[in-house]
C-alpha cells in the first residue's frame, strides 16, 4: 500500500523536489555535488559542477579529470612519451625520460659534456657518451687506429697498435729517434741500434759515418748532417693561386683535396705498405724511396697526375728491421711541394 505524501512542519525531507517540512527549502541536506564527465572515463571536470540529491546522467561524484575531452587522460592512466600529463599527477612523461648526448660529428657516439633529458631521442643526439672527440667523425670507440699521435679509438691509448722499438711510448712511425741514442733518425747511421750512435754526414758528396764528437768539426768545414740527396729532405712552397669569386666559374666543379699530403699504412709494415698521396693541383709527380744512407731504393712513380687522391703499394723484404724514407715531389703551375716521411720495414 503506497505511503501517502506527508507535507507539514517537522516532516522528514525526502529527495523528491518538494519542500516536505514546509521550511521554504527543497531537499535541503540531501544534495551532493556532481561533476560533468564529457569523455565518459569515470572522472569529472571540476569546472562543471552541479548540486543534486541524486546523480544526473553524464555526471560523476568526483572532479579528478585533468582533461575531460580525452578519455585516455585520467587518474591512473598510462603515461606515454607525448609531452602530456596522461595520468593527471601534474608531471609530464615521468619515469620515461632518459639521458641523450649530442653527436655533433654524426659518428654514432655522443659527447659526455652535452647531455639532454628526454623520453625520445632528439635529432642530433644519441644514447651514449662514449665519443672522446665529437668534432671529428673518424675518432670514436672502435675506430681504426692510425699512427699520428692521436687516440682514434677512444680507449685512452695513443697509437697502441704500432711498433715501439725504443719502448718510449712513441711509436716508431712518428718517433724521430727510434733507438733513443740522441741522434735523429734522419742522420743516424743505424737508427734501430742504440749502441751504434754514429752520425751520418754528407762529406763532399759522399755519405760517411762519424762519431758525435766529430760532427761539429765537419759542419764547421761545410759538410751537411744527414744523407747526401739531390734536393733538401723536406721543402714546401705555400704560394697558392687566387680563387675566383665568380660563381659561374664553378659550373661542373668537383671537390678536390684542399692541400698536398703524403702518408702510408700500415707503418711499421712487413712486406707491403700502401702509400697515399693527395694532389691539390694537376702536378708533375715523383715518389721515390731511399735507405738510411740516402741511396735510392725504388722509384714508385714519375708521371703527370691530375689533382685528386691516389694510392700506390710499396713492397720490400730485407733480412732485418730497417728505416726507409719516401719522398713526394709535386710541381704544378700553382705550387711546388716536397715532403719526406719515414716508414719502418719489419723483418
Amino acid at each position: 500500500m503506497m505511503r501517502m505524501l506527508q507535507i507539514h512542519p517537522g516532516e522528514l525531507e525526502l529527495c523528491n523536489g518538494i519542500d516536505d517540512d514546509c521550511d521554504g527549502q527543497v531537499d535541503e541536506g540531501l544534495s551532493l555535488t556532481y561533476y560533468k564527465d564529457v569523455d565518459n572515463d569515470g572522472y569529472g571536470d571540476d569546472a562543471n559542477p552541479i548540486e543534486a540529491c541524486t546523480r544526473p546522467d553524464g555526471y560523476v561524484d568526483n572532479d579528478k579529470d585533468c582533461n575531460d575531452a580525452n578519455a585516455s587522460i585520467h587518474p591512473g592512466g598510462k603515461e606515454i612519451c607525448n609531452g602530456i600529463d596522461d595520468n593527471c599527477d601534474r608531471i609530464v612523461n615521468e619515469g620515461l625520460n632518459k639521458i641523450f648526448y649530442k653527436d655533433s660529428d654524426n659518428d654514432g657516439f655522443g659527447d659526455h659534456a652535452k647531455p639532454v633529458e628526454a623520453c625520445s631521442n632528439p635529432d642530433g643526439y644519441v644514447d651514449n657518451d662514449k665519443d672522446c672527440n665529437d668534432a671529428t667523425p673518424a675518432i670514436y670507440p672502435g675506430a681504426k687506429e692510425i699512427c699520428n699521435g692521436i687516440d682514434e679509438d677512444c680507449n685512452g691509448l695513443i697509437d697502441e697498435e704500432f711498433a715501439d722499438f725504443a719502448g718510449d711510448r712513441i711509436p716508431d712511425c712518428i718517433d724521430t729517434d727510434d733507438d733513443n741514442d740522441g741522434v735523429p733518425d734522419l742522420s743516424d747511421c743505424d737508427p734501430l741500434d742504440k749502441k751504434k750512435d754514429k752520425v751520418l754526414i754528407c762529406h763532399k758528396g759522399n755519405n760517411i759515418c762519424v762519431s758525435q764528437v766529430a760532427v761539429a768539426s765537419h759542419l764547421k768545414h761545410g759538410d751537411i748532417q744527414g744523407a747526401c740527396l739531390t734536393n733538401p729532405i723536406t721543402s714546401t712552397n705555400n704560394k697558392r693561386k687566387e680563387v675566383s669569386n665568380n660563381p659561374a666559374e664553378y659550373k661542373g666543379f668537383v671537390e678536390l683535396p684542399g692541400r698536398y699530403s703524403l702518408s702510408n699504412y700500415p707503418n711499421p709494415f712487413a712486406g707491403t705498405t700502401t702509400i697515399r698521396y693527395e694532389l691539390q693541383f694537376d702536378s708533375k709527380v715523383s715518389i721515390k724511396v731511399f735507405d738510411m744512407l740516402g741511396r735510392l731504393v725504388q722509384t714508385l712513380i714519375d708521371a703527370d697526375k691530375k689533382a685528386g687522391t691516389y694510392t700506390i703499394n710499396f713492397q720490400q723484404r730485407i733480412a732485418g728491421s730497417s728505416a726507409l724514407f719516401y719522398r713526394l715531389v709535386a710541381t704544378s703551375n700553382e705550387q711546388h711541394f716536397e715532403q719526406t716521411n719515414k716508414m719502418i720495414l719489419l723483418k
